[in-house]
């Protein structure tokens, strides 16, 4: 099992949320786990897939069943924190401590009951690779807020609550790994149905998982360099280079596809237009100063394409700065820049991604805690 499970540089396949090393992490959401989530991608699909091409059928099996059960362990509340933190969140009651992860892996789901549908997941290994990795992101933010309920109804012996998020998790987990087993199958043996590919020639940004992490890239000095004017940082302890930031009433990060009053009710994504009033569907929401950086490969993407303006709740009257730069192999770009006074609306902006591009960063600076910005209709197309 060994060369199944275990990668080039001696590091196996993780259980739970680990750093780019291979350590586990006793708190996630740094970024650095993501660095190993795209190491374990790329590994395998590039092995399920040489193997499958050779004609060595059984090795691609057991290199995919390594993938899904790290797919699983992804998807479970109880994996993606370790045990240790575990301890710390529900210690023993009573004279007892219960054995939670225990009791998670021994629970029972039923698949007849879930609408699974596989789904392609690229037309080449890059791209099957980039939305494998959201896939497994997007299950890992999906799991967390699912682990005090879940724990709180096995205390209560609450079994239908329990079946029910049993059912959720699982969902999430047997849909993604259905739809990797069906892009390797049709990658493998060169049969993708054209109709499956024109799910595939655009992406929302907003429906993807935002980059999370602490990188020199975000240095703000990076930033004011551009005449992006953020606050200088005096104190880096205080305020890192971190991919995301956002004031009140935004909760420090970018809100996607949702837009919070000043009192935290969730509003609807609304644009003004001079007078007129836009709804949109899906966006990126900050208030008067905010990061928010999505992964984008150059090599799969070239055009960006999003609508920038201000909700009606904005209420700052200061003129704000809108700033888009490309992360590239190269350094930052600064691909678009403009000022504009609260309640207006830009045109259409439609930039070229350059194809050495990793990410790109929306950034907004000028406004203040009333101001309340929103990115909408992100979308990048495929070359």
């Amino acid at each position: 099992m060994r060369r199944f499970c275990v990668m080039p540089d001696n590091q196996p396949i993780p259980h739970t949320p680990t750093d780019m090393n291979g350590n586990w992490c006793v708190f996630t959401g740094s970024g650095l786990e993501d660095i190993m989530v795209e190491k374990v991608a790329s590994y395998y699909v590039d092995k399920i897939l040489d193997c499958a091409v050779a004609g060595d059928m059984y090795s691609a099996a057991r290199f995919t069943g390594a993938i899904s059960h790290y797919i699983q362990d992804n998807s479970v509340p109880v994996h993606v924190i370790n045990n240790m933190l575990m301890n710390r969140l529900f210690p023993e009651k009573n004279g007892r401590y219960v054995h939670y992860h225990r009791i998670v892996d021994g629970l029972h789901f039923d698949p007849a009951k879930l609408d699974i549908k596989p789904a392609l997941l690229g037309t080449n290994r890059e791209e099957l690779v980039f939305y494998l990795v959201q896939g497994i992101k997007k299950n890992r933010e999906n799991a967390f807020p699912l682990l005090v309920p879940l724990i709180s109804a096995i205390d209560n012996n609450d079994q239908e609550t329990i079946q029910n998020i049993s059912q959720q998790y699982n969902g999430d987990a047997l849909q993604l790994t259905v739809s990797l087993w069906h892009t390797l199958y049709a990658l493998a043996n060169n049969d993708i149905a054209p109709e499956e590919t024109k799910f595939l020639q655009s992406c929302r940004l907003s429906r993807m998982i935002p980059v999370i992490e602490i990188n020199p890239v975000f240095d703000r000095e990076n930033f004011r360099r551009f005449g992006i004017d953020f606050y200088p940082t005096f104190y880096k302890q205080c305020d890192p280079d971190r991919s995301y930031i956002g004031l009140d009433p935004y909760r420090f990060e970018p809100a996607l596809n949702k837009v919070y009053g000043k009192n935290g009710e969730v509003l609807p994504v609304l644009l003004q237009n001079g007078d007129a009033v836009e709804d949109f569907q899906d966006c990126i929401a900050v208030s008067g100063y905010g990061l928010s950086v999505f992964d984008v490969p150059g090599k799969i993407y070239n055009e960006l394409t999003v609508i920038a303006g201000f909700h009606p709740i904005s209420a700052s009257g200061r003129d704000v700065r809108f700033s888009i730069l490309f992360d590239c192999a190269d350094g930052l770009q600064l691909a678009f820049q403009e000022d504009k006074k609260e309640h207006g609306r830009y045109s259409d902006i439609k930039l070229t991604i350059p194809e050495n591009c990793c990410r790109i960063l929306f950034i907004v600076t000028g406004g203040t805690a009333a101001s309340s910005v929103l990115w909408c209709n992100p979308v990048i197309r495929k070359r």
